[in-house]
């Protein structure tokens, strides 16, 4: 049997939160790494309302931000234009908003889910991609 959507995002919740709190208790540095780094894309990808990454993206970094009662992710990597282009496609957050133009790149701000409060995506004309979700 497995658990709910809501138990699962709780249980997510609880894993990040613990990791994060350790790495502000421990003064480490904020990049994410195994089961927390797949914890937090796990709710990016949730919050942000995006398809998983491309496969052939490269150079793809997770850090954290918050305390205890905030959390917020960033992922950056970059991907090929066509990758990119059909990760657009397959992101529902994405199809459903209007970019706007922004030092030459392309910025979504996304209405988030999963109970985040902010998720947006940057695209420059260099194939980086960033994403950025919160939860408070």
């Amino acid at each position: 049997m497995t658990p709910s959507r809501p138990v699962r995002l709780l249980l997510t919740i609880s894993i990040l939160l613990v990791s994060c709190w350790s790495l502000t208790c421990h003064k480490q540095d904020p990049v994410l790494k195994g089961e927390a780094k797949d914890a937090a894309i796990a709710a990016t990808l949730e919050w942000a309302r995006v398809a998983p990454f491309p496969v052939t993206q490269e150079e793809l970094l997770v850090t954290t931000e918050g305390s205890m009662f905030t959390r917020s992710f960033r992922v950056r990597f970059h991907a090929a234009a066509e990758d990119i282009i059909e990760w657009v496609h397959g992101s529902p957050g994405l199809r459903e908003t209007e970019p706007t133009s922004e030092d030459g790149s392309k910025k979504y701000v996304i209405k988030p889910g999963g109970g985040a409060n902010r998720a947006e995506v940057k695209i420059s004309s260099s194939g980086e991609v960033t994403v950025y979700a919160s939860w408070s």
